[in-house]
C-alpha cells in the first residue's frame, strides 16, 4: 500500500506538470482563467452528440447513465451552450493557494484516465478502487466530485463548503411524530446514556444489542450531550419549502407576473415561453407557471397592480391602537332587512320595502352601544346630530352615556360637517377624523355581529352579498322600521350587553362602570343638535306639527300666542318635541297618541286650567293697574281749557244708503281663556276616565 501511494505521488509530480502545462502561465503560477476554459471544454465533451440537438428526455436520461453526471446538471450545461456559447459552460472559480492545488493536481492522478472517459461503467470503478486499494464508495464518491465539480471539485474541504451540523428544531416545531422518533433513539441509546465516558468497544456492544450500526450510535450520543434531547429529533431538509427547479425560470415568471398590472397566467405562460425560445431554452408547463404565480404572496400582487383597497382590508398590517379614556366611536351602515315603508306616499317606495340605515355610536373601550338612531334615508348632518344627542343624555332610561372627550368618525360628508363640527366644539369635544376602517375597528366590527346574530334571523334578510340574496325577501318582509328598532334594543339589551366580551372578560356595562367616567350633559345645550326651529301657534294649549297634537301644562298659559318647536330626527313623526319662545325654553311637549301621553293625570289638567285662569287674571289685573296708575298722574291744564264743554261733532244725517257696519271688537283675555280652558276640560275629563279604567 505504501509503495502505490509513493509511486502516485512521484507520478504526480513529474507527470502532472506536463499534462497540465496549458494552465500555467510561469513555471511556479498557474492560469487560473486557463483552468475554466479548459473545465468549459470538458463539459462540453460530457454532452457528446446532445450539443446539436433539441432536448429529450430519454436521450438526457441515457447519457446521465453513461457519464454518472446527473440529468439536471447536462440540461442546465445543454441550454447553457445553445444560449450563449462556451463561455456559458466556463464555472466561478476562485484562485487556489499553492498548497490546495498541489493537492488538486495529487488527487487527479489518483483518478487517471478514467475521470475524462466519456462512458463510465461499473467495472471501472471497481477496478480503480481495486488498483487504489480504497473502498468502492470511497472510488465512486471522488470520481463523481470530479466528473460534476471539474477540477476545483477535488480541492480540500478548507476550499469547498463544509456541510454544518444544523442546530435542533424548536421544541415548539416539533410534532407528535418528532416526540416518537426522540423516545425511539433515547431507548435505542439505553444505558450509554448513563455511562461518563463511553468506549468504542461500549458502542458496538450497544450496536449488536439493538442491530444497528456504531456510527449511528456515537451521531446520536454526540447529538444528545451537545443538544440534549432536542438533538435526536428528526433533521428537516435545508430545501424544505422551496422549489427544486431552475432559479431563472421561477425568477422570470414572478418578474412578468409582477411588472405588469393585473397580468393574467395565460400572457405570463405565453411571455415566459417567448423569452425561453428566445434564450433557446425548453419552454416551461403551464402548471408550473401557475403555481409559481399562486405562490405570490397576496400583499405583493395587490401593490403592484395598484389595488390600494384589497392591500388595505385584506393584507395591510392593522396593530392594536391603545385608547386612553372614553372614546365614542360613529358610522352609518344599511341593514341587510327589508322593512314595510309607511312614509307618504310623496316618498314612498314603489316596491313598498326598503333598507333602512342605522347610525351606531360605541365607546372604543368597553364595546358599549351608547346610542343608535334608525332612520329611512340616507343619514345627513341631523341624523349624526341626534345620535350625539342621544349618546350624551344620561337619565333613568339611559344611564350610560355622556360628554367624552373624543369621538372618532370617518371622512364621510354628514360626519365631519360644519354643523357637527360647530357643536363638538361648543361641548369640548375633539372630533378625531380616521383614514381607514381599521382605525374604527370596534363599530365595524359590531355591524358584522348584527349581521350574524341579529339581522340574519329577521323576516327580510337580504343577505350581506348579492350571491346570498334571498329572492323572496320581499314577500317575507314583515317588519316595520318600528318593531325593527324594538328587536334592535331588544338584542342589545338581553343579549350584547349580558354577556362577557372575549377581550374584556367582563360585559360591557360592568366594563363600563368599572372605567368609564364621564359628565352628563344638560339636555337644553343639546337642543341645538335637533332639527331647525319651526314656527307653530298654540292653539287650546296644544300645538300640532304635521297632523299630530303635542301637550303640556305649561302651554296653557301660551294659547294663542306663536312659538318656536324643534324636533329630534326621526323616522316619523317624534313623540316629543322642545318649545322655545323668544329664545327660552318653555317646556317639552309630547304627542297625545304616544306612550308618553299616558303620564298625564286628570290633576296636571286641572292645574293647567287654574294656571291658565290664573294668568289671564293677573293679566287683566295688571292692566286694571297700569289704568289707575295712569288716572292719578296730573297733567297741567289752564283754566279756560278746563271750564269748556267739550265739543260734540254734528250727527250724520240718515240717508238711504247703508251706513258702514262697524268692525268687530277683539275677544278679551278672559273670553279667550274660556274658549282655551274647553279643550283643557275634555282632556282632563279623558285623564279622569282613564284612571278610573286603571283603578278598575
Amino acid at each position: 500500500m505504501i509503495q502505490k501511494l509513493l509511486f502516485l505521488t512521484i507520478w504526480s509530480i513529474l507527470w502532472l506538470p506536463l499534462g497540465y502545462s496549458t494552465l500555467t502561465g510561469e513555471d511556479d503560477d498557474y492560469d487560473i482563467e486557463i483552468a475554466r476554459l479548459t473545465e468549459a471544454r470538458r463539459r462540453l465533451r460530457m454532452l457528446g452528440d446532445l450539443v446539436e440537438q433539441a432536448y429529450d428526455y430519454r436521450k438526457f436520461r441515457d447519457r446521465s447513465k453513461q457519464t454518472l453526471i446527473p440529468m439536471p446538471l447536462l440540461k442546465g450545461w445543454h441550454e447553457a451552450y445553445r444560449a450563449t456559447g462556451l463561455g456559458a459552460l466556463q464555472p466561478d472559480w476562485q484562485p487556489l493557494g499553492e498548497t490546495s492545488y498541489s493537492k488538486v493536481l495529487q488527487r487527479r492522478a489518483w483518478l487517471g484516465e478514467l475521470a475524462d472517459a466519456d462512458v463510465v461503467s461499473e467495472e471501472e470503478i471497481k477496478s480503480l478502487a481495486s488498483g487504489l486499494d480504497w473502498r468502492e464508495l470511497r472510488a465512486r464518491e471522488w470520481l463523481l466530485r470530479y466528473r460534476r465539480g471539474g477540477l476545483w471539485a477535488l480541492a480540500p474541504d478548507g476550499q469547498r463548503r463544509k456541510r454544518i451540523d444544523a442546530p435542533p428544531r424548536m421544541p415548539g416545531s416539533l410534532t407528535e411524530k418528532d416526540h416518537e422518533e426522540i423516545e425511539r433513539r433515547t431507548l435505542r441509546l439505553g444505558w450509554l446514556l448513563q455511562k461518563i465516558q463511553v468506549a468504542d468497544k461500549d458502542v458496538k456492544r450497544r450496536a449488536e444489542e439493538v442491530g444497528c450500526s456504531p456510527r449511528i450510535l456515537w451521531r446520536d450520543l454526540g447529538r444528545h450531550r451537545q443538544y440534549g434531547p432536542l438533538g435526536l429529533a428528526r433533521d428537516e431538509r435545508s430545501d424544505k419549502g422551496g422549489r427544486h427547479a431552475d432559479d431563472w425560470y421561477t425568477d422570470i415568471i414572478i418578474a412578468c407576473r409582477l411588472t405588469k398590472k393585473d397580468a393574467t397566467v395565460n400572457w405570463v405562460y405565453d411571455e415566459v415561453c417567448r423569452r425561453a425560445r428566445r434564450r433557446g431554452m425548453p419552454e416551461p408547463s403551464f402548471w408550473r407557471v401557475r403555481s409559481v404565480c399562486e405562490e405570490i404572496n397576496g400583499y405583493v400582487k395587490a401593490i403592484a397592480d395598484d389595488r390600494s383597497d384589497d392591500f388595505r382590508n385584506k393584507y395591510r398590517f392593522a396593530g392594536r391602537l391603545k385608547i386612553d379614556g372614553v372614546v365614542y366611536e360613529i358610522d352609518h351602515t344599511r341593514v341587510d332587512v327589508l322593512v314595510k315603508d309607511l312614509r307618504s306616499p310623496k316618498y314612498h317606495a314603489k316596491s313598498g320595502v326598503v333598507r333602512p340605515w342605522l347610525t351606531n355610536v360605541i365607546e372604543a373601550n368597553s364595546r358599549l352601544v351608547v346610542a343608535a338612531v334608525f332612520n329611512y334615508d340616507q343619514p345627513d348632518r341631523f341624523t349624526v346630530a341626534e345620535a350625539i344627542r342621544r349618546a350624551l343624555i344620561i337619565s333613568d332610561t339611559h344611564p350610560y352615556g355622556g360628554i367624552p372627550p373624543e369621538i372618532w368618525i370617518d371622512r364621510g360628508e354628514d360626519l365631519k360637517s360644519r354643523f357637527v363640527t360647530t357643536i363638538c366644539w361648543m361641548l369640548g369635544i375633539k372630533l378625531h377624523l380616521t383614514y381607514c376602517p381599521e382605525h374604527k375597528p370596534h363599530v365595524e366590527r359590531f355591524f358584522g355581529t348584527l349581521n350574524t346574530r341579529l339581522w340574519s334571523a329577521q323576516p327580510g334578510y337580504v343577505g350581506s352579498t348579492v350571491y346570498e340574496r334571498n329572492p323572496a325577501a320581499e314577500q317575507d318582509a314583515s317588519h316595520t322600521i318600528a318593531t325593527l328598532e324594538q328587536e334592535y334594543w331588544k338584542f342589545i339589551n338581553n343579549t350584547y350587553h349580558q354577556e362577557a366580551h372575549s377581550e374584556l372578560g367582563v360585559s360591557p356595562p360592568v366594563f363600563w362602570d368599572e372605567n368609564c367616567f364621564t359628565e352628563a350633559a344638560d339636555a337644553r345645550q343639546l337642543d341645538v343638535l335637533l332639527m331647525e326651529p319651526e314656527r307653530r301657534r298654540v292653539t287650546k294649549g296644544r300645538i300640532s306639527l304635521d297632523g299630530r297634537l303635542y301637550f303640556h301644562p305649561d302651554l296653557a298659559t301660551h294659547t294663542g300666542t306663536w312659538v318656536q318647536v324643534r324636533r329630534p330626527t326621526h323616522y316619523g313623526l317624534p313623540d316629543f318635541i322642545e318649545v322655545y319662545k323668544k329664545g327660552e325654553w318653555i317646556c317639552t311637549a309630547v304627542a297625545l297618541d304616544s306612550e308618553l301621553a299616558d303620564d298625564i293625570t286628570a290633576e296636571d289638567v286641572r292645574d293647567a286650567q287654574r294656571s291658565q285662569r290664573q294668568a289671564a287674571q293677573n293679566e287683566i289685573a295688571k292692566a286694571n293697574e297700569t289704568l289707575t296708575a295712569d288716572n292719578q298722574q296730573k297733567t297741567p291744564v289752564s283754566q279756560e281749557e278746563a271750564s269748556k264743554p267739550a265739543e260734540r261733532k254734528p250727527e250724520v244725517p240718515t240717508t238711504g244708503k247703508p251706513t258702514a257696519a262697524t268692525p268687530p271688537q277683539s275677544p278679551t283675555s278672559s273670553e279667550m281663556s274660556n274658549k282655551g280652558s274647553s279643550f283643557l276640560r275634555s282632556l282632563g275629563r279623558q285623564a279622569k276616565n282613564r284612571q278610573k279604567d286603571k283603578d278598575q
